[in-house]
């Protein structure tokens, strides 16, 4: 009897083995396939030698001049070209400006410099053809830079606000920026942000970061096709703390940081004499979470932007706010307007943002344009 139990508890390891076996051997074709042809990861490609980033040892990093990288991946083929300045942006903008030109500074993130976008589709262009198109003689200068937050870009603007003497400032805000900003030290426009870190390279330039499986990747893509389950992820990352209602102390903490980080910019621009304005883009969850009317217990995705305008409001300048038409659009036409892996915005998100973007603009600021 013994004998009869230990041999079919053999027979039921050898078959658990041959399963097992077998699927292992499938999910390893499968990471084959996928990486010869369907490759899930991003892959960025320098044209010239060029990594895209390069550091800076007083804001981390900056754009690489000159640089040209093209940059595939599932969701998007594009290439990013950098201007002999240091800028995504194909206009010429003259030094010193000429009297009488109207010249706006465009500040922000990845989402600023169009991550995932062609240079035509990215919002920034977006904005500058709209005014052409309506007639405004504008030099918009576009100076997004990956990887930076409100942090980066009061330094970035003290740089370059003397050099391009705008009539106007513009800093693009995303929540995301809440969790990484630091305070900015120092009395003078140059300050320093403690901890900082030197930007890596070779990182920017798309190396690769240790084992990466295509075929983890593309079941995470597939998933996050549902709005739903897209959230329901969304809340098990870090990230839920953005929209988390009552606040911890360590969101609370964030969010002084990111008002005097404000507050200097704003004053910066007030002694010379130029408009302040905070553009907000909201990141992919709330819009999912508005515009099919979920209701997620002790999150709120509008909070950041009532927050932020109502200081804006008491500090003296504009917050201008896209989540509304975002949801809007997505809600009445069904077509998503950031890529769903990347959570950048694709062309028709930019589309969105630009247009939004450049109403408000000129409701607020068309008598002095």
């Amino acid at each position: 009897m013994t004998g009869r139990i230990d041999r079919r508890n053999a027979l039921l390891v050898r078959d658990v083995s041959i399963f097992a076996g077998i699927g292992v051997l499938l999910i390893v074709l499968l990471e084959i396939v996928l990486r010869l042809f369907i490759p899930q990861t991003v892959r960025y490609t320098s044209i010239n030698g060029l990594t895209l980033g390069k550091p800076d040892s007083l804001i981390g990093h900056v754009n690489m001049p000159t640089a040209h990288v093209t940059v595939e991946g599932p969701e998007y083929a594009v290439e990013y070209r950098v201007s002999e300045e240091g800028l995504r942006d194909e206009s010429q903008h003259a030094i010193p400006k000429p009297t009488g030109l109207a010249r706006i500074l465009l500040l922000g993130d990845s989402f600023t410099f169009g991550d995932g976008g062609n240079y035509s589709d990215i919002w920034p262009v977006v904005f500058e053809g709209m005014l052409r198109r309506e007639g405004y003689d504008i030099d918009v200068v576009k100076a997004g830079v990956n990887g930076y937050d409100t942090s980066a870009e009061v330094l970035y603007l003290e740089r370059l606000l003397p050099e391009y003497d705008p009539d106007f400032v513009v800093l693009a805000f995303l929540p995301n920026d809440l969790f990484t900003n630091d305070p900015v030290s120092g009395e003078s426009p140059m300050g320093t942000i403690p901890g900082r870190r030197p930007v890596d390279v070779e990182a920017m330039a798309g190396a690769s970061q240790g084992i990466d499986l295509h075929c983890v990747r593309l079941a995470k893509r597939l998933v996050i096709r549902n709005d739903r389950l897209y959230a329901g992820l969304y809340l098990i990352t870090a990230r839920k703390e953005f929209f988390t209602v009552p606040w911890s102390n360590e969101l609370a903490m964030r969010i002084d940081v990111t008002k005097d980080l404000l507050k200097r910019a704003h004053a910066f621009c007030m002694v010379h004499g130029v408009e302040f304005i905070v553009l907000s883009i909201p990141q992919q969850f709330q819009v999912l979470v508005a515009a099919n009317g979920y209701e997620l217990d002790g999150i709120d995705v509008f909070f950041v932007d009532e927050l932020f305008s109502r200081f804006a409001a008491e500090q003296g300048f504009d917050w201008i706010t896209t989540m509304p038409d975002l949801i809007e659009t997505y809600r009445s036409e069904s077509t998503d307007l950031y890529y769903r892996f990347d959570g950048h915005l694709n062309p028709a998100g930019n589309r969105c943002v630009g247009e939004s973007f450049f109403r408000q603009f000129r409701r607020l600021f068309d008598d002095r344009l």
